[in-house]
Protein backbone atom coordinates (compact mmCIF):
# COMPACT_ATOMS: atom_id res chain seq x y z
CA UNK A 1 0.00 0.00 0.00
CA UNK A 2 1.54 3.67 -0.82
CA UNK A 3 1.61 6.34 1.29
CA UNK A 4 0.51 10.03 0.27
CA UNK A 5 1.30 13.39 1.48
CA UNK A 6 -1.69 15.59 2.00
CA UNK A 7 -0.22 19.28 1.95
CA UNK A 8 -1.50 22.95 2.42
CA UNK A 9 -0.03 26.26 2.64
CA UNK A 10 -0.72 28.73 4.96
CA UNK A 11 0.18 32.64 5.16
CA UNK A 12 -0.24 34.62 7.84
CA UNK A 13 -0.11 38.58 5.75
CA UNK A 14 2.51 41.13 7.50
CA UNK A 15 0.42 42.77 10.61
CA UNK A 16 -1.99 40.09 10.96
CA UNK A 17 -2.79 37.40 13.84
CA UNK A 18 -4.06 34.73 12.22
CA UNK A 19 -3.22 32.25 9.54
CA UNK A 20 -4.65 31.66 6.56
CA UNK A 21 -5.47 29.21 3.50
CA UNK A 22 -3.39 29.40 0.06
CA UNK A 23 -5.93 28.92 -2.36
CA UNK A 24 -2.75 27.83 -4.73
CA UNK A 25 -4.02 23.93 -4.20
CA UNK A 26 -7.03 22.08 -4.56
CA UNK A 27 -9.79 21.33 -2.80
CA UNK A 28 -8.99 18.14 -2.50
CA UNK A 29 -5.44 17.01 -3.44
CA UNK A 30 -2.70 15.12 -2.24
CA UNK A 31 0.92 16.82 -3.04
CA UNK A 32 3.21 15.42 -5.53
CA UNK A 33 4.05 12.45 -6.49
CA UNK A 34 4.96 9.55 -3.49
CA UNK A 35 8.50 10.75 -3.07
CA UNK A 36 9.67 9.09 0.18
CA UNK A 37 12.74 10.86 0.69
CA UNK A 38 10.90 14.05 0.76
CA UNK A 39 8.53 12.31 3.04
CA UNK A 40 11.08 11.23 5.13
CA UNK A 41 13.12 14.27 5.53
CA UNK A 42 9.57 16.32 5.76
CA UNK A 43 8.39 13.62 9.13
CA UNK A 44 9.99 10.60 9.27
CA UNK A 45 7.34 9.05 7.21
CA UNK A 46 8.60 5.73 4.95
CA UNK A 47 12.20 6.62 6.59
CA UNK A 48 13.93 3.58 4.73
CA UNK A 49 17.44 5.37 4.47
CA UNK A 50 17.84 6.53 7.91
CA UNK A 51 17.48 10.62 6.06
CA UNK A 52 17.88 13.26 8.39
CA UNK A 53 14.15 14.63 9.52
CA UNK A 54 12.74 17.86 11.04
CA UNK A 55 10.73 17.44 14.43
CA UNK A 56 7.02 15.76 14.08
CA UNK A 57 5.38 18.57 15.50
CA UNK A 58 1.64 17.45 15.50
CA UNK A 59 -0.74 20.05 13.57
CA UNK A 60 -0.52 23.73 14.38
CA UNK A 61 -3.06 24.73 17.10
CA UNK A 62 -3.73 28.16 15.37
CA UNK A 63 -4.21 26.15 11.88
CA UNK A 64 -6.23 27.93 9.53
CA UNK A 65 -10.46 26.90 9.38
CA UNK A 66 -9.91 25.51 5.66
CA UNK A 67 -6.59 23.55 6.98
CA UNK A 68 -8.70 21.55 10.02
CA UNK A 69 -11.54 21.43 7.37
CA UNK A 70 -9.59 19.50 5.44
CA UNK A 71 -8.22 17.57 8.23
CA UNK A 72 -11.23 15.77 8.78
CA UNK A 73 -14.63 15.78 8.87
CA UNK A 74 -17.84 17.44 10.37
CA UNK A 75 -19.69 15.49 12.74
CA UNK A 76 -23.32 14.82 11.58
CA UNK A 77 -25.98 12.39 12.78
CA UNK A 78 -26.08 10.56 9.53
CA UNK A 79 -23.13 11.29 6.99
CA UNK A 80 -24.37 12.04 3.01
CA UNK A 81 -21.07 14.11 1.71
CA UNK A 82 -17.76 13.91 1.69
CA UNK A 83 -15.92 15.44 4.26
CA UNK A 84 -18.91 14.46 6.77
CA UNK A 85 -18.80 11.72 9.74
CA UNK A 86 -21.38 10.37 10.93
CA UNK A 87 -21.66 10.67 15.37
CA UNK A 88 -21.64 6.69 15.74
CA UNK A 89 -18.14 6.36 13.65
CA UNK A 90 -17.02 9.72 14.94
CA UNK A 91 -17.32 8.50 18.68
CA UNK A 92 -16.02 4.98 17.79
CA UNK A 93 -12.65 6.13 16.06
CA UNK A 94 -12.06 8.46 18.89
CA UNK A 95 -12.57 5.82 21.39
CA UNK A 96 -9.86 3.63 19.54
CA UNK A 97 -7.55 6.33 19.75
CA UNK A 98 -7.25 7.03 15.80
CA UNK A 99 -9.27 10.16 15.52
CA UNK A 100 -9.83 13.00 17.92
CA UNK A 101 -11.99 15.73 18.36
CA UNK A 102 -12.25 19.82 17.86
CA UNK A 103 -14.40 22.47 16.42
CA UNK A 104 -14.41 25.07 14.01
CA UNK A 105 -16.14 27.88 14.68
CA UNK A 106 -18.27 25.94 17.41
CA UNK A 107 -19.20 22.94 14.78
CA UNK A 108 -18.00 19.38 16.09
CA UNK A 109 -15.33 18.16 13.77
CA UNK A 110 -13.20 14.49 14.09
CA UNK A 111 -10.04 14.09 12.89
CA UNK A 112 -9.86 11.19 10.03
CA UNK A 113 -9.07 8.02 11.12
CA UNK A 114 -6.55 7.08 8.28
CA UNK A 115 -4.55 10.40 8.61
CA UNK A 116 -1.25 10.03 10.79
CA UNK A 117 1.88 11.98 11.15
CA UNK A 118 0.48 15.58 11.02
CA UNK A 119 3.46 18.55 11.14
CA UNK A 120 4.25 21.33 9.53
CA UNK A 121 7.31 23.35 8.36
CA UNK A 122 8.64 27.11 7.08
CA UNK A 123 9.99 27.84 3.77
CA UNK A 124 13.94 27.64 4.72
CA UNK A 125 13.00 24.27 6.42
CA UNK A 126 11.15 22.96 3.46
CA UNK A 127 14.26 24.42 1.01
CA UNK A 128 16.38 22.61 3.33
CA UNK A 129 14.37 19.42 2.79
CA UNK A 130 14.22 19.89 -0.88
CA UNK A 131 18.27 20.18 -1.36
CA UNK A 132 18.78 17.05 0.74
CA UNK A 133 16.89 14.85 -1.17
CA UNK A 134 16.78 16.59 -5.11
CA UNK A 135 20.31 18.79 -5.24
CA UNK A 136 23.05 16.49 -7.11
CA UNK A 137 27.22 17.42 -6.30
CA UNK A 138 27.01 19.61 -9.07
CA UNK A 139 24.34 22.33 -7.66
CA UNK A 140 22.10 20.83 -10.16
CA UNK A 141 18.68 18.95 -9.09
CA UNK A 142 17.96 15.02 -9.91
CA UNK A 143 15.09 13.17 -9.42
CA UNK A 144 10.82 14.13 -10.04
CA UNK A 145 12.08 17.89 -8.12
CA UNK A 146 9.72 19.82 -10.29
CA UNK A 147 6.48 19.90 -8.27
CA UNK A 148 8.30 20.60 -5.06
CA UNK A 149 10.52 23.34 -6.33
CA UNK A 150 6.70 24.84 -7.26
CA UNK A 151 6.09 24.64 -3.68
CA UNK A 152 8.79 26.61 -2.61
CA UNK A 153 8.66 28.88 -5.09
CA UNK A 154 5.23 29.56 -4.40
CA UNK A 155 6.12 29.60 -0.82
CA UNK A 156 8.77 32.36 -0.99
CA UNK A 157 6.19 34.08 -3.23
CA UNK A 158 4.20 34.71 -0.57
CA UNK A 159 6.46 35.80 1.74
CA UNK A 160 7.93 38.75 -0.95
CA UNK A 161 5.30 41.01 0.83
CA UNK A 162 6.38 40.09 4.43
CA UNK A 163 4.12 37.84 5.03
CA UNK A 164 4.86 34.55 6.94
CA UNK A 165 4.47 31.40 5.04
CA UNK A 166 3.95 27.08 6.33
CA UNK A 167 3.37 24.35 4.40
CA UNK A 168 1.14 22.05 6.87
CA UNK A 169 0.80 18.69 6.03
CA UNK A 170 -0.16 15.19 6.74
CA UNK A 171 -0.20 11.74 5.69
CA UNK A 172 -1.96 8.46 4.49
CA UNK A 173 -1.26 4.71 3.62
Amino acid sequence: MGCDIHLRLERKAKGNAEWENCTIFGYKHCWSDRIYGMFAALADVRNYGNIKHLPVRGLPSDASNRTLMLYGGKVVDEAKYDFQYSKADADRWVKNGSSTYYEINGTKYCSCPDWHTPSWCTTTEMEDCINRIFKNEEGGYKGDYSEWLALLGAMKGYEADGSECRAVFWFDN
